[in-house]
């Protein structure tokens, strides 16, 4: 399942450079052709702070198509240390979605995605396997995305998962700071409700554009 996700992700990312292309065309509030990389950490079933068992790591890309439509990719790994055992989740997602200019500084996105999830669950004290299971995914984001300066952007997400076996809603809010034209360097809040459990994360982020 991960290899057909991963022909879509490479099929998609050959829009990438043709967003590149178009880029100086769109004049958007908001900046939407780059690749990024976050880091958070938080609690399980807590308030945060109040311990740092859960990490997640987050890699992926998005590019405008035209002045409206444009394609995202993402990866995740996402590390939940429980009592006696180690959770790892990875989520591989491809797709695309639609802004909505609704003035002049905000604007509305919706994206769309297909891809796979793997979990797999160790016991930490002899690092055994106690389970390992791949599904396919879908999912889907609304997001504002609001320009406060022409270096400095702020986004208000809301994204779902969806598979046999995970049922998840996640709420971000997020700032960014561009410290050259082309690097960003920002900070966010997630909170997550999977199935009966939720966490409260924090973490920074890291943007490239092309």
């Amino acid at each position: 399942m991960y290899r057909r996700v991963l022909l879509i992700s490479l099929v998609l990312s050959s829009f990438f450079s043709h967003a590149q292309e178009q880029d100086s065309i769109y004049d958007t509030p908001t900046k939407y052709d780059y690749l990024y990389a976050t880091v958070s950490s938080g609690s399980l079933d807590s308030d945060i702070g109040e311990n740092s068992n859960v990490t997640t790591w987050n890699l992926g890309g998005n590019g405008l198509v035209t002045e409206h439509w444009l394609v995202a990719v993402d990866y995740s790994a996402r590390f939940v240390n429980l009592k006696s055992t180690d959770l790892r989740i990875d989520t591989l997602l491809a797709g695309g979605g639609y802004r909505f200019e609704l003035t002049g500084d905000l604007d509305l996105v919706t994206v769309a995605q297909v891809g796979a999830i793997k979990a797999k669950e160790t016991l930490e004290s002899i690092d055994k396997t106690l389970y390992s299971e791949s599904e396919f995914v879908y999912a889907g984001s609304l997001y504002l995305n609001y320009a406060f300066t022409e270096k400095t952007e702020g986004r208000l997400a809301a994204e779902f998962n969806r598979s046999d076996w995970i049922d998840e809603n996640i709420t971000r809010l997020e700032v960014n700071h561009y410290i050259t034209p082309v690097i960003a360097l920002g900070g966010f809040y997630t909170y997550r409700k999977a199935n009966s459990h939720y966490s409260n994360e924090a973490g920074v982020s890291f943007r490239v554009l092309y």
